[in-house]
Order: structure tokens, then C-alpha cells, then sequence
């Protein structure tokens, strides 16, 4: 009749460490363990001590002469309490509490080189789980290049100019001030024609072959108030948190109140302000084609609110800002005649800095659109010159 018993297995170190192949064939072979990487992993941990379920002693020599063969010493501890086969690697005593469900056993193995460090059922739950939360990453990076791909056609076909782009103006009411009211009751297309009348001017400066090269249309008044911008200097994640929120916004602003669909949407928020008083900062996102402009309500400052309009417009279409922290034009790229000699006065602004260089220290804001060119810098980033 054969005995068996059960044994702690002290493996020792090898002095020259064996081909990771031949410890995986003796692993599998002698403990039951298929997965190679817990081979490796065990013979890295070297030495260990294993609880090993019951076995005879002609197996405990096979194990002792499988190991030897390696240069691993195997010695054997005999156990008096008995322990049950471990779930994952039967040839293995389970005496540990499994730390995650606290009513599983474990191995010495699952404890301490298994990829979970837990029992078969934990480990097998934590697997599903890192297999579901790959396939999300997965998906989530899938709709991502989708989104990518369908942006840089979008931004393509906008720059090209093979056709006229659909330019939404939508007025948005954020008090109910009668200047506001008023002034929202009497816009019409025409008041802002003069903003399509400058860019297909310029456009012919640079021999765009669109003789309209934007359409305008004008949506109905929209009680709606955008998303606070971020502040000074704030962390790129809030920046990008914001695109994201003003976005939204501003489709679930066109759908809700059924405003005509664009290429490029400006949504013009007028404000009940003195002329010469000081509006927010209006902002203009090549990412969405969108732009905020904060405009005076006052009739006699239509002149300003087309050129924010148009500013913003070039934002929405790719343009950059050509003036420095203190609102001074950029030479070259900011100056309307780059190329004049004297530099000053300059007789015009370029659309992206917004105003006229009288000399190094002194500004003027433009009278009209007689006063502002769209330069070559601009015209490139728009997709008017290579």
C-alpha cells in the first residue's frame, strides 16, 4: 500500500541560473503549472518555499531529481496539518486566505507570483474585469480615430474652398435689457452683410475663384447663456474641458431652438454697454468651427461688432491672434503693410490683430472694414495661399 503525505518544498537558488525553458518543462511536469509565465516568475523569486498537496515518495523523488538536474536544490518539510489542492494548481496545498473575498484558499503561488495575487475565483473576476475595461479602451480609442478622422476631412474640406462655406449667425440673448431686446427684434441678414462684402474682397486679393466665398445665414434669437471661459492660464485639461462643454452647448443650443445649420457657427451675445466700455473677451475655436462674440447692442457700434465678427470667424476657420500680451500688433504677421517704409503709421489693421499701429507706442481701433486687410499670414492659415 502506497503512503502519502504532505510536504513543504523548499527550492534553493540555483548557482548558475537554467534556461528558462527546461524550469518551465520541470514546472510543468512536477507542480502542474501550465502558464510559463509562472515558471519564469517562480524562478526569479527562487528561493521559495511551496506547500505541496499529498504525494508518495516515489514522486517526491522524481520532483527532488527533476529539480536537481537544474542545480536547484529540493528539500522536503514534512506537514502534519492538511491542507486542500489549490483551485489553480492542484499539485499545490492551499493554506492562505485569499485577501480579496477573505473565504477562499490559496497557494503559495497565488499569493505571491500569480499575475492577481488571489484566489481562482477573484482572479477570475479581475480577468473579465481587465478583459471588459481593454475592449472600453478599445472601443472608446475606435470612436476616437472616428472622431479624428471625421475632424481633419472637416477642417479639409473647409480649407479648401472648392465651394462657398455656410456661416450661421446666431444671436444669443443673455439679459433681458430693453437696448438687448430692442436691438435683437430689429437684426435682419442684411445688417451683417457687410462682413461676407470684406471677406470676398480680400478673397479676390489673393485670387480665390469663389465669388462669395461665405454665405451668411441668421438664426432667431436664442435665450441662452455659453459656458464660462476658464481663466488666466489655466491647465491644458481645463482648456480641453471647456472645448468640449462649449461644443455641446452649442449644438444642444441649435437643436433645442432649431437655428439653421453651418460650417462654421458664431453665436453673437450682445451686451447692454456704453461705447467705448470694454467687452468680455470674445473667442473664436478652430476645433468645432465655432466662435463666441460678445457685441455692444448699440446700433451706432455695428462697425466694431463686424470686425469681432469677422475675427472670430477667422479663429473658426484655423486663423491665430497677431498680437502680443499687451493687445500690440506683431510685425510682420499683425501689420496690415509689413513691407512700408516708414513702419508707421500703418494705414489699416490686419483682421487678426485688430488695430492700427499709428507708431511703436500708440494704437487706433479701426473706423470700418475700409480700414482692415486680411494678411498674407492669416490668408495661409485659412487656406487662401499654400
Amino acid at each position: 500500500m502506497t503512503t502519502t503525505r504532505e510536504y513543504r518544498l523548499r527550492l534553493s537558488a540555483p548557482v548558475a541560473p537554467p534556461k528558462a525553458t527546461d524550469f518551465e518543462r520541470v514546472c510543468r511536469f512536477t507542480l502542474s503549472i501550465d502558464r510559463p509565465t509562472v515558471a519564469r516568475r517562480l524562478l526569479e523569486a527562487l528561493p521559495k518555499l511551496l506547500r505541496l498537496s499529498a504525494i508518495d515518495e516515489a514522486r517526491k523523488m522524481r520532483i527532488a531529481a527533476e529539480f536537481g538536474k537544474l542545480g536547484i536544490e529540493a528539500g522536503f518539510e514534512p506537514v502534519f496539518v492538511s491542507a486542500h489542492p489549490c483551485a489553480r494548481h492542484p499539485r499545490l496545498g492551499a493554506d492562505r486566505i485569499c485577501p480579496r473575498c477573505g473565504s477562499s484558499y490559496l497557494c503559495t503561488l497565488c499569493a505571491e507570483v500569480e499575475d492577481f495575487r488571489a484566489c481562482a475565483k477573484c482572479s477570475g473576476s479581475e480577468r473579465r474585469r481587465r478583459r471588459f475595461r481593454n475592449l472600453r479602451v478599445v472601443v472608446l480609442l475606435g470612436i476616437l480615430a472616428l472622431v479624428l478622422s471625421s475632424t481633419l476631412s472637416e477642417n479639409r474640406r473647409l480649407t479648401s474652398w472648392s465651394q462657398p462655406l455656410q456661416v450661421g449667425i446666431y444671436p444669443v440673448m443673455l439679459d433681458s435689457s430693453p437696448a438687448v431686446a430692442e436691438r435683437l427684434r430689429e437684426l435682419n441678414a442684411d445688417q451683417f452683410q457687410p462682413i461676407a462684402n470684406f471677406v470676398a474682397q480680400q478673397a479676390q486679393r489673393y485670387g480665390l475663384p469663389l465669388r462669395r466665398p461665405i454665405l451668411l445665414h441668421v438664426g432667431r434669437p436664442a435665450a441662452a447663456r455659453p459656458p464660462e471661459p476658464p481663466r488666466q492660464e489655466p491647465h491644458w485639461s481645463r482648456i480641453a474641458l471647456f472645448s468640449l462643454e462649449l461644443r455641446y452647448w452649442a449644438w444642444s443650443t441649435i437643436r433645442e431652438h432649431e437655428l439653421p445649420r453651418a460650417d462654421v457657427r458664431l453665436f453673437i451675445a450682445y451686451q447692454d454697454a456704453a461705447p467705448g466700455q470694454r467687452l468680455p473677451h470674445s473667442l473664436g475655436l478652430w476645433e468645432g468651427h465655432l466662435g463666441i462674440v460678445n457685441a455692444y447692442a448699440d446700433p451706432k457700434m455695428a462697425h466694431l461688432n463686424h470686425i469681432t465678427i469677422a475675427h472670430e470667424l477667422m479663429h473658426a476657420l484655423g486663423a491665430s491672434d497677431k498680437y502680443d500680451a499687451e493687445l500690440r500688433p506683431l510685425h510682420p504677421d499683425g501689420y496690415a503693410e509689413p513691407d512700408r517704409r516708414p513702419r508707421h503709421p500703418q494705414r489699416a489693421a490686419e483682421i487678426m490683430a485688430g488695430r492700427i499701429p499709428l507708431s511703436a507706442d500708440a494704437l487706433k481701433d479701426p473706423d470700418g472694414f475700409e480700414e482692415v486687410v486680411i494678411g498674407l499670414g492669416t490668408a495661409r492659415e485659412i487656406g487662401w495661399v499654400p
